[in-house]
């Protein structure tokens, strides 16, 4: 599946093992809590805890019958395409 959307931001600098200090330094990040936007907000936080950033997207939309190999390649000299998995949910 292909979706595409405007990049709001990225955090970073999850912290790992503190559920408490998590969830305040998301707040603070994003301007609100994790539980109201985060997909997966019901599963315990151990199910988050490793990830290696947090990302704001706004206007996500699903492109039907579209591929990663569909997409073009950057101009500018780059002749292969970086892909990236990004795990939602």
């Amino acid at each position: 599946m292909v979706a595409v959307g405007n990049l709001v931001s990225v955090w970073t600098g999850v912290p790992g093992e503190d559920e408490q200090l998590f969830s305040v330094d998301f707040l603070h990040f994003f301007g609100l809590t994790w539980e109201k936007v985060l997909v997966g907000s019901e599963k315990t936080y151990t199910y988050h805890r490793f990830w290696d950033a947090c990302f704001a997207v706004d206007s996500f939309e699903r492109v039907q019958g579209t591929t990663i190999a569909d997409l073009p390649v950057t101009p500018g000299g780059c002749t292969t395409q970086t892909r990236c998995n990004i795990i939602v949910g």
